[in-house]
């Protein structure tokens, strides 16, 4: 009886060890799955954090505030990054500006217009006038420049004018270092070795002149007596400008001639902060063979244009 009971506790003790073995195998696989979920979120979270991708619903959410950079990618550079599967791009942040770093398969799908045409490693900046429309930063202070001639033009036109003409007047400073030597006079001790009373010391010295260049342009029309508002873009909030509509437009004393002088200052392309702050950026991305704007923006502030208009 003592045997048959000694038995039976002894397997009632190796199933009970048994089943310990089987709960501490199962926590232990438990734990093991729960250490690779942790370590797999950790994993997704940092790449996402690293590749920082950008998707559709992101990208056309009402809040969603598009970079006024843009840069065109190759997709191929991502295409094996398990977190960015499905994007259209990235956001980084470079020398303080955001950049949108816009696959180029997605370009048509993207809604934005680039001028000139898109092409891969290739910047480009929003349009002042249209946040749909963006020009490559190379290209920018050349077309303004176009559009403004292009836009007195129609403001001659709709006014009625007989002949307009326009002077360019662009004045680009250039710097120039000489080599100059200066005398010092210095009697102290320093360290109880005395000075000679008339050392001398190279310096540079940097001086900067301007290059005047300057173009002209002429045209002619009928003329007319019944002038038209015209719409504004880069004009719309100069003074001069303004003015010499409204006298043209007055019925009862109509303006017949003026010659006016307009600062590049007044229609700025961009101011001198987003020019060094668009350089930085294309710096730190490493993009070579671009324009300065920072030296573009200094250019256009010493352009003038003059306006001689006759109705």
């Amino acid at each position: 009886m003592i045997k048959k009971n000694i038995k039976n506790i002894g397997s009632i003790a190796k199933k009970a060890a048994g089943n310990i073995g089987e709960v501490a195998a199962t926590g232990a696989k438990k734990g093991i799955e729960a250490a690779s979920d942790k370590y797999s979120k950790a994993k997704y979270n940092w790449d996402m954090k690293k590749y920082n991708p950008l998707f559709w619903d992101e990208y056309n959410s009402p809040d969603f505030d598009r970079p006024n950079m843009v840069m065109i990618v190759d997709d191929a550079q991502r295409r094996d990054v398990e977190v960015a599967e499905g994007a259209i791009g990235w956001r980084e942040d470079s020398g303080g500006m955001e950049i949108l770093c816009l696959y180029d398969t997605k370009i048509e799908e993207s809604g934005i217009v680039f001028i000139p045409e898109a092409v891969c490693d290739s910047i480009y900046y929003v349009d002042r006038f249209d946040e749909n429309r963006y020009i490559r930063i190379d290209d920018i202070f050349t077309r303004s420049h176009n559009e403004k001639i292009a836009e007195l033009k129609h403001i001659a036109h709709s006014l009625g004018a007989k002949r307009y003409s326009v002077e360019i007047i662009e004045e680009t400073k250039s710097l120039t270092k000489k080599a100059i030597k200066k005398q010092v006079k210095n009697s102290n001790k320093i360290k109880g070795v005395k000075l000679e009373e008339n050392a001398s010391a190279t310096a540079e010295e940097i001086k900067g002149t301007y290059n005047r260049r300057s173009g002209q342009s002429n045209v002619k029309f009928a003329g007319s007596d019944n002038p038209v508002r015209p719409e504004l873009k880069w004009f719309r909030h100069d003074d001069i400008i303004n003015r010499l509509i409204d006298m043209r437009m007055d019925i009862n004393n109509p303006i017949k001639s003026d010659s006016l002088i307009l600062q590049g200052s007044s229609s700025a392309t961009m101011t001198q902060a987003v020019a060094k702050a668009i350089d930085a950026t294309v710096s730190k991305i490493g993009i070579k063979g671009t324009t300065s704007m920072q030296t573009e923006a200094e250019n256009e502030k010493h352009t003038k244009l003059k306006f001689d208009i006759e109705f």
